[in-house]
């Protein structure tokens, strides 16, 4: 058997798939353009439902992650068949890094811990901001998590490349 890749007719997606692709990428383009305007007007909304979007997108990356290490630790065939896109799905997560930066931006607008304290108008709020919620700390946290997140997907492409954990008898 031949090493080279064979192009099967049966294995390919249908060209109608070329056509959804595209008009799935002119709709994001043109939303993305909406969001950017609207955040310019009504910076408060947007960051609300940016914060919201971000965290269900998160959710799936995580998710993955935490799925695919489940089957690693389980071993099994039972994720052979998930393996590929959890781990494609887990592989987003310094996409999620990145996209991360626009709520670093407006976290003053979400947070109200995230506020300098002279902004904070009323005093029974200035007097719980304390030093634990601070957006200094947050962001090293973050980092820290995202360095370990990174640190995990890197763990598991040596994994897949190593081969099976259990071989067949």
């Amino acid at each position: 058997m031949s090493t080279a890749h064979s192009y099967n007719a049966e294995m390919m997606a249908p060209p109608a798939t070329r056509k959804i692709q595209v008009r799935s990428l002119i709709v994001g383009i043109v939303f993305s353009v909406v969001a950017i305007i609207i955040g310019f007007f009504r910076p408060d909304e947007f960051f609300r439902g940016y914060l919201l979007a971000f965290m269900a997108w998160l959710g799936v990356t995580l998710g993955s992650m935490a799925v695919l290490m489940i089957r690693h630790l389980t071993g099994g065939g039972w994720g052979t068949v998930i393996r590929r896109v959890m781990g494609a799905a887990m592989r987003c997560i310094p996409l999620m890094t990145i996209l991360f930066v626009p709520i670093l931006i407006g976290m003053p607008r979400l947070y109200i811990w995230a506020r300098p304290l002279n902004t904070i108008g009323e005093q029974h709020l200035r007097e719980h901001k304390v030093l634990s919620f601070a957006a200094r700390i947050h962001h090293s946290r973050r980092s820290l998590f995202c360095d370990l997140e990174s640190l995990v997907i890197f763990t598991d492409q040596v994994v897949a490349r190593a081969g099976p954990a259990h071989p067949a008898e």
